[in-house]
């Protein structure tokens, strides 16, 4: 008897649910697929979207980087692990229960919408109302352009991720939403200044692994030269030998993927030999979804109802924050952080902005032309470019326009002093943090305040002041 069918006998589910030696070849009871999805939704931390909440107050999505499919399959694996594999139901048996039965979306609404889209509809909207038929279809025209580029930066970034040839590097970068520390759920934080912790994420297209590197702002800031640095170790440590092109996708801000200091460092690779082509494509503002936020997401999702007390601690929960492919934790601190702003000396600025640099597309530094960078218009190889030349000498490639040979100093030798706001703050907010963490604060003891300032009667005598001394 199938056990699925509306006309089961309540004796046979009785039967099926109470033996302990489930029959050979028995198939799953709905009311087991039920509890299936919603123990898997749980476990997954099902979530009401701040964006429909007015709409749809009771509708719940599933957490980023989840789809119906890979719940199909946790729950498929779940049961082959304990050897009922004849009792796996087809996946569109759970698909009909999963959506007559549970208010769970996949896919939440767009919070960070894109600018042009939402200028769109609104100015569409009042040409219309006035009737400028010319204006309206220049107004799409751009419309189309813009989503056209934005379906086939989406497509590349996919492609990419199936790119087989081991000489080429394929990656995506990010710098995730500042995490305050420390993480705590008091009242009292909402009024206190944290220490931030940062993590940039690069992502390897072809292999699917993720990458974190950690610091606190008491080691660096988060600009130019730390993604330049971050990038620099991951070539040294993550990329072989034989790789001689990398392609780079990111996101459009300017102060971290789009500027001087970046490109120098691309020349820098190319001079050196280590590489002999390196593309940097652009994501569509407001259609940037790459591999690097569905890694954030897995690790807020890890985070979600945790109190946290050092950066140390973020790190510990970012290395079980995915099962099937762990992130791989790097922690940076100030003797990795090199000042990328020296190279800027050493090459011209002239006609940067001629070159449409601040709206290219893509980026392309190679060995075939050595003296600067190609600016591209658009997404395609056949668009428009132009070169921005950085070499200082005008005319032919000059061999002593060499970038591998500029010194890199650190940026940060001492680190970064907190103010003396924030140390305060941070230690008002000690009372929270178990004593196993406190040890870490002693790093900022005196910091924003002048040694000359700091009271000589100050020390053991005063416990409060054994662990941050201001």
């Amino acid at each position: 008897m199938d056990l699925l069918s509306d006309n089961s006998s309540s004796s046979s589910e009785h039967e099926a649910e109470t033996s302990t030696k489930p029959r050979k070849r028995q198939r799953c009871p709905e009311k087991w697929i039920r509890a299936e999805i919603k123990h898997k939704c749980n476990r997954g931390e099902a979530y009401t979207s701040h964006t429909s909440k007015k709409e749809a107050p009771n509708q719940k999505y599933l957490p980023p980087g989840s789809t119906l499919i890979s719940l199909y399959k946790a729950y498929k694996n779940d049961l082959e692990e304990k050897q009922l594999h004849d009792s796996v139901v087809h996946d569109h048996m759970f698909r009909d229960i999963f959506n007559n039965e549970f208010n769970i979306g996949t896919t939440p609404p767009q919070a960070d919408t894109c600018n042009f889209c939402d200028e769109y509809k609104i100015k569409l909207k009042m040409l219309q109302e006035e009737n400028n038929i010319p204006e309206v279809e220049l107004l799409k025209a751009q419309k189309t352009a813009h989503d056209a580029h934005a379906k086939v930066a989406q497509r590349l970034l996919k492609a990419y991720s199936y790119e087989k040839s081991p000489k080429i590097a394929c990656i995506a970068i990010d710098v995730q939403q500042t995490l305050p520390t420390p993480r705590l759920t008091s009242g009292a934080q909402h009024y206190k200044r944290k220490l931030w912790t940062y993590n940039l994420g690069i992502h390897n297209l072809k292999t699917k692994q993720g990458y974190f590197f950690v610091w606190h702002e008491g080691q660096a800031k988060r600009g130019s030269s730390e993604v330049c640095s971050c990038l620099e170790y991951y070539m040294s440590h993550f990329v072989d030998e034989g790789v001689e092109k990398l392609v780079v996708f990111t996101d459009n801000c300017s102060g971290q993927n789009k500027n001087i200091n970046l490109v120098s460092h691309y020349l820098r690779l190319i001079h050196s030999g280590r590489l002999s082509m390196i593309e940097h494509r652009y994501m569509e503002p407001g259609h940037s979804y790459m591999p690097c936020d569905r890694d954030f997401g897995r690790l807020e999702l890890k985070l979600r109802g945790l109190q946290i007390y050092t950066p140390q601690h973020y790190m510990d929960i970012m290395k079980t924050a995915s099962e099937k492919k762990p992130f791989v934790v790097i922690p940076m601190d100030s003797n990795h952080f090199f000042d990328f702003t020296i190279l800027g000396a050493n090459v011209s600025k002239a006609k940067q902005a001629q070159s449409g640099f601040k709206s290219a597309k893509v980026l392309k530094v190679s060995n075939e032309e050595r003296r600067g960078v190609m600016v591209m218009k658009g997404f395609c190889e056949e668009q428009d470019d132009c070169l921005w030349v950085m070499q200082k000498k005008k005319g032919e490639y000059d061999p002593r326009f060499d970038l591998s040979k500029v010194n890199l100093p650190l940026k940060y030798p001492r680190g970064v002093p907190l103010t003396k706001d924030k140390t305060s703050d941070l230690k008002d907010l000690l009372k929270f943090v178990p004593g196993e963490y406190r040890t870490f604060y002693d790093l900022f003891k005196i910091q924003g305040r002048r040694e000359s300032e700091v009271d000589v009667q100050e020390g053991p005598d005063d416990p409060t002041d054994d662990l941050l001394d201001y």
